[in-house]
């Protein structure tokens, strides 16, 4: 139920992410997952996840305006030569997302919430190849810079995001 309650999270905080022009109300997310009352290593995981997706978004725009050859306009203060750092900085924090994640699944708490906890390892490799698949288009410019609205619309991510949901709910 965790895990299940874990991708409603991800749901919400996606929404308020993308609330207002250009995602400001950004912060929104990070209250709601402070006030959510999730454990502090379910919260880490969270953290790192959209970490890793706020640098993609940079890097799909990047990539995209180094495809088109113009430059950044928009005053966040990211040049086309910071892509690949910013590559660097996003797929670490994917990992580090799939470490944390990891630890949470062994935990103790996950067995006093689950009957069969070991199901959600299952989980383990869906979410590394949506990592790696999203960073892996952006990398081909073929992300169109904001991976929320990709996860709600592309049809592999809506698949990855149901078994996630029904092996959580199976581990119930």
């Amino acid at each position: 139920m965790a895990a299940a309650l874990s991708s409603l999270d991800i749901g919400l905080f996606s929404v308020f992410q993308a609330r207002g022009a250009g995602g400001r109300d950004g912060a929104l997310g990070l209250v709601y997952l402070a006030l959510a009352g999730r454990q502090r290593c379910n919260f880490d995981a969270h953290l790192t996840l959209f970490l890793s997706l706020a640098f993609v978004k940079r890097f799909a725009e990047l990539e995209n305006l180094r495809a088109s050859g113009a430059s950044p306009r928009n005053g966040r203060g990211y040049l086309v030569a910071d892509i690949e750092q910013l590559r660097s900085f996003g797929t670490a924090s994917a990992f580090a997302a799939v470490v944390v994640f990891a630890n949470y699944i062994s935990g103790r708490d996950v067995t006093a919430l689950y009957h069969q906890p070991r199901m959600l390892w299952m989980i383990m490799p869906m979410i590394i190849l949506w990592l790696c698949r999203v960073w892996l288009l952006a990398s081909r410019g073929e992300l169109n810079e904001d991976p929320v609205v990709f996860a709600l619309t592309d049809r592999t991510s809506l698949l990855i995001g149901a078994a996630v949901l029904i092996i959580a709910l199976l581990a119930r």
